[in-house]
C-alpha cells in the first residue's frame, strides 16, 4: 500500500485553536478517537484538512500529491482494505466528489470495509466557489439527502454537528462490526482554517510501500 507519510518533525503549518469549522472538528475528533485508523483523503478541502491535521502529525495517510482528480478515495479505501483487512480506515471526501462517485459506498458495504466515511457537505465545488474570478453561482451543487443516499446503498449514516454523540457511535460501528458508516458534516464552503493548510504535505520525507508503518 503506497502511502505518503508526513515528516516526523513538527509540521510547519500553524494549526488554529479557535474559530474552526465543523470539518476541522470532525477530522480532529476522528483522529483522536480512532488512533489506529489509516486516513484516506480525496481532492480539495478534504486533502488540505487531512494533510494538515493528520499526515503532518505522522499518521499513516493515503493521499495523492497536490490537486488530484476527484473521486478516488472510496475505491482506494476498498482496495487498501482488501490488501490489509486487519486495518480500519477513515475516508474523507466532499459532496462534489460524492456526486461523481458516491455509489462506491455500495462496494464498501458489500466487502464489509471498516471505515468511517466523513462527507464534508458544503453545497459547492469548493475550488470554483473560492476562485478569485468569482464563480460562486456556478459552483453551487443541488441539495442531497446524503444519509438517505448512503442507506440506499446499504451504508448506515447520520448527520453530525460538534457535540453530537453519533461520532463515537460511528467509530465503534466501523471498528467493532467491520462495516462502513457514513458521517455527514455540514461545513461552510469557505472558512479561514482550511486556507491555513497547504495543498501538499509539509516536508514529506518518505514513500512507504507494502503498508509498513514507521
Amino acid at each position: 500500500l503506497p502511502s505518503w507519510i508526513g515528516s516526523r518533525t513538527a509540521p510547519t503549518t500553524t494549526v488554529p485553536t479557535a474559530d474552526v469549522s465543523p470539518a476541522f472538528t470532525a477530522i480532529t475528533e476522528l483522529a483522536a478517537r480512532h488512533p489506529a485508523a489509516w486516513f484516506v483523503a480525496d481532492a480539495g478541502a478534504a486533502h488540505r484538512y487531512v494533510a494538515g491535521l493528520v499526515a503532518n502529525a505522522g499518521r499513516p495517510t493515503l493521499l495523492t500529491d497536490g490537486l488530484t482528480h476527484m473521486g478516488w478515495s472510496l475505491p482506494t479505501t476498498l482496495g487498501a482494505s482488501l490488501a490489509a483487512p486487519e486495518r480500519t480506515w477513515v475516508t474523507v471526501l466532499g459532496d462534489g466528489t460524492a456526486l461523481m462517485g458516491g455509489t462506491a459506498l455500495a462496494a464498501l458495504a458489500q466487502h464489509h470495509v471498516p471505515t468511517v466515511v466523513l462527507l464534508l457537505d458544503n453545497g459547492t465545488l469548493g475550488a470554483r466557489y473560492n476562485h478569485p474570478a468569482g464563480l460562486r453561482e456556478r459552483a453551487r451543487l443541488p441539495e442531497v439527502d446524503w444519509v438517505a443516499f448512503g442507506a440506499s446503498l446499504g451504508v448506515e449514516g447520520a448527520r453530525w454537528r460538534p457535540g453530537d454523540e453519533e461520532l463515537p457511535a460511528a467509530v465503534e460501528l466501523a471498528r467493532a462490526e467491520r462495516r462502513p458508516f457514513l458521517l455527514v458534516v455540514s461545513t461552510p464552503p469557505s472558512h479561514p482554517d482550511v486556507q491555513r493548510f497547504p495543498i501538499i504535505i509539509d516536508d514529506v520525507d518518505e514513500l512507504l510501500v507494502d503498508g509498513e508503518a514507521p
